[in-house]
């Protein structure tokens, strides 16, 4: 039986993701490599439907395996990762969540468009989300199929306990999501001046947890406080679970959303046993590799060192923990070297840029 890596990915592009999101760009320079190193060792990249029958049917898939796995559904996937899977013959998933779908229609322009000459690279789009007929196209293109991320990836309140307040210092995004839930495929393209404007500085922030994980608090119009009963939460988290395949399957019923990733790996296992009303299986961010004979309805996930700032037009320390890590997990220990040089080099870049 082989061992298949789920190596992980949020963001691929030119421009960083803000806040505390900004690890999670890996730069276009970055992938590249890695798919001509995966071509050059002769990797097969999987779906998640094979990886599951691989794991709970033990149907056999090449020596060399590794499935590719965006998170969150951002449209530098559409821009960037999409042609290049398809430059590479390669293939990976991205997990959307519902409410995240960039409500606009139509394609927009992608690096096959620079390539062709038709415009310069600086003129592509800039962060935000794919919409549908971006993610059916990608989908139908065999590069990126799409799964689930639940629909809010958000956090609430769950309790009356204040642990602070909003301030410039520590910007609660998700507080102005939750106010407007329309906005939030837009939300990476507003400036700092206008998020504040959103959520009125010195407004409370409420002991919280992300939106899928516990029953949530809300406020009266008094302000007094009422936490959902377990049963309203598990509803809710139910919701997510059937609202979000549905919505995959009615925009692109040429395939069917089998999967779940959960938000921030966060779950335990009343939800597992929620989600699996819904799906075959889920994602976790556990590190590892789930092998064949382990649960395959509960598949671990690996990440890599992708982004940080200080990494930005500098590719070989991630290419380098790349390549260790997906070794490693398929039993490789002699790649230890790779990871624990790619660190080296991280530390140094983080020295360098604050020098």
């Amino acid at each position: 039986m082989t061992s298949v890596p789920v190596m992980s990915f949020h963001s691929v592009g030119d421009v960083g993701l803000p806040y505390d999101l900004r690890h999670l760009t890996t730069s276009v320079g970055v992938l590249e490599r890695i798919l001509k190193w995966l071509n050059r060792r002769g990797f097969a990249t999987l779906t998640h439907q094979q990886l599951f029958d691989h794991l709970a049917d033990g149907k056999p898939v090449p020596a060399k395996s590794v499935v590719l796995a965006f998170d969150d559904g951002y449209l530098d996937n559409w821009v960037f990762v999409h042609p290049l899977l398809k430059k590479y013959g390669q293939r990976g998933v991205i997990y959307v969540s519902g409410e995240f779908v960039d409500p606009s229609e139509g394609l927009r322009p992608t690096l096959e468009d620079v390539w062709a000459g038709k415009l310069k690279r600086d003129k592509l789009p800039g962060l935000g989300y794919c919409n549908w007929a971006e993610l059916r196209a990608m989908s139908e293109a065999g590069t990126l199929e799409v799964q689930s991320h639940l629909m809010s990836h958000s956090w609430h309140a769950v309790s009356d306990q204040v642990v602070g307040n909003h301030s410039p210092s520590e910007p609660r995004y998700w507080q102005a999501w939750n106010r407007d839930v329309p906005a939030k495929p837009f939300w990476l393209g507003w400036s700092r001046q206008e998020l504040d404007a959103r959520i009125p500085m010195d407004e409370p922030n409420y002991e919280s947890a992300r939106s899928h994980t516990a029953p949530r608090c809300v406020f009266d119009e008094t302000g007094a406080p009422r936490i959902e009963s377990r049963a309203e939460f598990e509803t809710r988290f139910e919701w997510e679970c059937s609202e979000s395949r549905r919505l995959i399957e009615r925009h692109i019923p040429s395939q069917k959303a089998n999967f779940m990733a959960w938000p921030g790996g966060e779950y335990d296992a009343r939800l597992q046993e929620l989600a699996l009303k819904h799906f075959d299986a889920t994602f976790t961010t556990d590190l590892g590799v789930t092998q064949p004979g382990d649960d395959p309805t509960l598949v671990k996930r690996s990440f890599f060192a992708q982004r940080s700032p200080e990494l930005m037009g500098w590719d070989y320390p991630s290419f380098l923990h790349f390549v260790g890590r997906l070794q490693r997990l398929r039993g490789r220990g002699a790649y230890r070297l790779h990871t624990f040089l790619a660190y080296r080099l991280i530390k140094l870049a983080e020295r360098r840029k604050k020098k």
